[in-house]
């Protein structure tokens, strides 16, 4: 019987606390691999940050050389391509009456001329070759303002279109400018000499006259000068179609920095057409080309009559321009660099030339 009673003790080891490793609900090994394999997964993301981050840095990049590219093409379809640090908002102002800059070829008459004003003989005419029409939006800001010139050949054939529009009367160049010259330059979106003359035309004489003559007697002028070599003429050197802000742009804020100066500073000479409609010395714009002709120095020569009357009071130094703030900035420009007196001696001489 005692036999029997130790083989029952054997069974003990059915104890087998085997469940309670079993707890394999042993949420503590399941974490610790969790954990084991979250290094591992992060080591092969850390690479991949710096990738994200490079991309993004690319696009930003990118983005910025986009922007860029648009508004230097924006600046340069606005004449900021506008550019080449042209200043200048006078011949915006022309439309509104407030224009007078010149450049063309020029009479044959003498001026008799204070110190620092030359005078030239009058020489014989030659043509300058022009190119092929190709226009060209950023054209102003590829060729120099010193380039923005027509032959004589081409005035002349825009006098036979003027003649052929208006055969009984003489238009004033605002005229010509709204019925002609816009329209055949709008889709080319330059001026009328860079529209013939894609590569430009070397303009050796400066013409200063007033937008208030008329067209014809004015070319007619020019063409009876005698002259030779390229006419730098405003009204076609000059976009005529731009936005005032786009011609603003182009022709600047400084006068001693516009196209109008830097054209007249390379030209041989300076022509002053006069005319019998109105003073050209009453418009502050004249006054001040025909002064910086006589501090650079320049051959000058002058054609075409007087008005009828002259007013000295608004004559000279005292003109004025369509707006207020060119009447000042041009003043401001003149007595920086010289007197009212000289100026008004450079006028008078011109305007009792025989």
């Amino acid at each position: 019987g005692m036999m029997y009673t130790c083989q029952v003790l054997t069974p003990e080891p059915t104890l087998v606390p085997i469940p309670a490793p079993t707890p394999r609900p042993t949420p503590a090994p399941t974490p610790a691999p969790e954990s084991s394999s979250t290094p591992t997964t992060a080591a092969p993301n850390t690479p991949a940050t710096p990738w994200w981050v490079l991309a993004g840095i690319i696009v930003g990049v990118a983005g910025s050389l986009a922007c860029i590219v648009l508004a230097v093409r924006q600046s340069e379809h606005k004449g900021d391509k506008g550019k080449v640090g042209m200043q200048d908002e006078r011949h915006f102002r022309a439309e509104e009456g407030n224009l007078e800059s010149p450049q063309s070829p020029m009479g044959s008459r003498r001026a008799a001329t204070p110190s620092g004003m030359g005078l030239e003989t009058p020489k014989s005419a030659d043509d300058t070759s022009a190119g092929a029409y190709a226009p060209s939006q950023h054209r102003h800001t590829v060729v120099p303002p010193s380039r923005w010139g027509v032959t004589l050949d081409q005035l002349d054939a825009l006098l036979r279109e003027v003649e052929k529009r208006y055969p009984d009367v003489d238009p004033t160049v605002y005229t010509v400018v709204n019925e002609i010259i816009k329209p055949m330059t709008e889709k080319a979106g330059c001026s009328y000499a860079l529209m013939l003359n894609p590569n430009g035309v070397d303009a050796e004489n400066f013409v200063t006259h007033a937008w208030g003559e008329g067209f014809k007697a004015f070319v007619r002028e020019l063409c009876q000068a005698n002259i030779s070599g390229g006419l730098w003429v405003c009204f076609v050197a000059n976009p005529q179609t731009w936005e005032p802000s786009e011609l603003g742009a182009l022709l600047g804020k400084n006068p001693y920095m516009s196209p109008f100066y830097i054209a007249l500073t390379e030209a041989t000479r300076v022509v002053v057409v006069r005319n019998s409609n109105v003073n050209m010395y009453t418009r502050l714009w004249c006054v001040f080309e025909l002064w910086s002709a006589g501090e650079k120095n320049k051959l000058v020569k002058v054609v075409g009559p007087n008005p009828r009357s002259i007013n000295p009071e608004e004559t000279g130094y005292n003109a004025t321009c369509s707006n207020k703030c060119d009447t000042i900035m041009l003043r401001q420009a003149i007595a920086a660099r010289g007197a009212k007196e000289r100026v008004n001696m450079y006028v008078g001489s011109v305007i009792f030339a025989a």
